[in-house]
């Protein structure tokens, strides 16, 4: 697990993308965690993870209940995803079906 958390911390350094798949949140180690800048969320049985996730890095910009919408807005259908970009300064595009369809805020 060391040699992926290097990776993580110097993806940013030396200018390349690391992608991690995960089937379960909060296995993921902390310090990968806080260098994540994209999710891609499918269809989930639970809604623990979401709140996870709204916890953990600071989504508060947007009620909860507006954002479980959201998210389930974009998935919806089958093999689609809610697309999250944390770190955007611009909230108009931090919220995505897919990788390019843009969810406005009510």
């Amino acid at each position: 697990m060391k040699k992926v958390e290097d990776y993580a911390i110097a993806s940013r350094k030396y200018g390349f993308t690391s992608l991690y798949m995960l089937q379960n949140y909060t296995s993921c180690p902390k310090l990968i965690m806080r260098q994540i800048e994209y999710f891609i969320l499918f269809k989930l049985n639970d809604t623990a993870t979401i709140t996870n996730i709204i916890r953990n890095h600071n989504i508060d910009q947007i009620p909860k209940d507006v954002f479980m919408k959201m998210y389930l807005m974009a998935t919806s259908q089958p093999r689609q995803f809610f697309m999250l970009d944390i770190k955007n300064p611009d909230q108009k595009y931090r919220y995505r079906i897919n990788f390019t369809n843009l969810i406005h805020l009510p």
